[in-house]
Protein backbone atom coordinates (compact mmCIF):
# COMPACT_ATOMS: atom_id res chain seq x y z
CA UNK A 1 0.00 0.00 0.00
CA UNK A 2 1.54 3.40 -0.78
CA UNK A 3 1.75 5.93 1.70
CA UNK A 4 0.20 8.79 0.44
CA UNK A 5 -2.08 11.70 2.22
CA UNK A 6 -5.45 10.62 3.25
CA UNK A 7 -7.41 13.49 5.27
CA UNK A 8 -9.64 12.52 8.69
CA UNK A 9 -13.23 12.89 7.82
CA UNK A 10 -15.36 13.41 11.26
CA UNK A 11 -18.84 11.40 10.09
CA UNK A 12 -22.02 12.13 11.85
CA UNK A 13 -25.30 10.62 11.31
CA UNK A 14 -28.60 10.58 13.66
CA UNK A 15 -27.66 7.19 14.69
CA UNK A 16 -30.50 5.44 12.30
CA UNK A 17 -27.87 4.32 9.58
CA UNK A 18 -25.51 1.91 9.17
CA UNK A 19 -22.35 3.70 10.73
CA UNK A 20 -19.72 0.22 9.38
CA UNK A 21 -20.98 1.16 5.57
CA UNK A 22 -20.35 5.03 5.97
CA UNK A 23 -16.95 3.96 7.36
CA UNK A 24 -16.11 1.98 4.28
CA UNK A 25 -18.11 4.20 1.97
CA UNK A 26 -15.39 6.80 3.52
CA UNK A 27 -12.58 4.76 3.09
CA UNK A 28 -13.33 4.15 -0.53
CA UNK A 29 -13.64 7.53 -1.31
CA UNK A 30 -9.25 7.99 0.04
CA UNK A 31 -10.90 9.44 3.89
CA UNK A 32 -9.96 8.35 7.48
CA UNK A 33 -12.93 8.29 8.72
CA UNK A 34 -13.46 8.70 12.19
CA UNK A 35 -17.04 8.25 13.91
CA UNK A 36 -17.26 8.71 17.28
CA UNK A 37 -21.07 7.76 17.27
CA UNK A 38 -20.19 4.23 19.54
CA UNK A 39 -18.40 6.79 22.42
CA UNK A 40 -21.58 9.12 22.05
CA UNK A 41 -23.94 6.75 23.14
CA UNK A 42 -21.76 6.00 26.50
CA UNK A 43 -22.35 9.58 27.62
CA UNK A 44 -24.87 10.75 29.27
CA UNK A 45 -24.41 14.16 29.75
CA UNK A 46 -24.86 16.40 27.10
CA UNK A 47 -22.54 19.51 27.72
CA UNK A 48 -19.98 16.32 27.36
CA UNK A 49 -21.19 15.11 24.18
CA UNK A 50 -20.88 18.34 22.81
CA UNK A 51 -17.15 19.49 24.34
CA UNK A 52 -16.21 15.59 23.11
CA UNK A 53 -17.67 16.11 19.70
CA UNK A 54 -15.83 19.75 19.16
CA UNK A 55 -12.48 18.55 20.31
CA UNK A 56 -12.60 15.13 17.59
CA UNK A 57 -13.95 17.42 15.18
CA UNK A 58 -10.94 19.73 15.89
CA UNK A 59 -8.69 16.68 14.90
CA UNK A 60 -10.61 16.33 11.21
CA UNK A 61 -10.06 17.76 7.88
CA UNK A 62 -14.02 18.11 7.41
CA UNK A 63 -17.15 16.83 8.11
CA UNK A 64 -19.47 14.54 6.52
CA UNK A 65 -23.49 14.12 7.78
CA UNK A 66 -25.29 10.91 6.54
CA UNK A 67 -28.85 10.41 7.23
CA UNK A 68 -32.06 11.92 7.02
CA UNK A 69 -33.09 12.70 9.99
CA UNK A 70 -31.17 16.13 11.27
CA UNK A 71 -31.28 15.95 15.18
CA UNK A 72 -29.98 18.86 17.73
CA UNK A 73 -26.74 17.27 18.16
CA UNK A 74 -25.93 16.63 14.65
CA UNK A 75 -26.30 20.96 14.32
CA UNK A 76 -24.12 21.79 16.81
CA UNK A 77 -21.25 19.51 15.29
CA UNK A 78 -22.65 21.35 12.02
CA UNK A 79 -21.74 24.83 13.70
CA UNK A 80 -17.97 24.41 15.00
CA UNK A 81 -17.65 23.19 11.75
CA UNK A 82 -18.36 26.31 10.09
CA UNK A 83 -16.93 28.42 12.55
CA UNK A 84 -13.65 26.25 11.52
CA UNK A 85 -13.82 26.57 8.26
CA UNK A 86 -13.85 22.86 7.74
CA UNK A 87 -15.96 21.47 4.45
CA UNK A 88 -19.22 19.91 5.18
CA UNK A 89 -20.87 17.43 2.97
CA UNK A 90 -24.44 16.00 3.05
CA UNK A 91 -25.16 12.36 2.46
CA UNK A 92 -28.36 10.93 2.29
CA UNK A 93 -28.77 7.42 4.06
CA UNK A 94 -27.83 5.60 0.85
CA UNK A 95 -24.55 7.46 0.34
CA UNK A 96 -25.86 10.12 -2.22
CA UNK A 97 -24.88 13.24 -1.68
CA UNK A 98 -27.32 16.12 -1.32
CA UNK A 99 -28.10 19.46 -0.93
CA UNK A 100 -27.35 21.25 1.96
CA UNK A 101 -29.62 20.85 4.67
CA UNK A 102 -29.38 24.38 6.82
Amino acid sequence: MTKTFRPIVYLCNSGTGDTEQYCRFALKQGQIPLSPLSIMTAVQDEDLKTHISSVLLGKCNKLWVFGDTITAGLKAEFNVAKRRRQPIRYFDSFMNEVKKYD
